[in-house]
């Protein structure tokens, strides 16, 4: 996404430059909220939910858990020890 977003400024005129430069801005900012908060919001509904015994909403996955990710993380654990 971001690549592709800088592409766009590099190519574009200078009153586009801007607008992209903020889109940029607003969908890094929104995917970091997404990832980073929506399990504090979810588990603070079922609480409230569980208080009042409805149903209850389950928890966003925290990260994707793929092989490819798995050796990254190995590889940059292994590197730092």
């Amino acid at each position: 996404m971001n690549f592709n977003l800088g592409k766009k400024i590099y190519t574009a005129g200078l009153e586009k430059k801007f607008n992209v430069l903020i889109l940029g801005i607003f969908l890094n900012l929104a995917l970091l909220s997404y990832f980073k908060y929506a399990n504090f919001f979810i588990e603070n509904i079922n609480y409230i939910f569980s208080y009042y015994n409805l149903q209850t909403i389950e928890n966003v996955p925290h990260s994707v858990n793929t092989p490819w990710t798995n050796h990254l993380f190995y590889v940059d654990f292994v590197r730092h020890c």
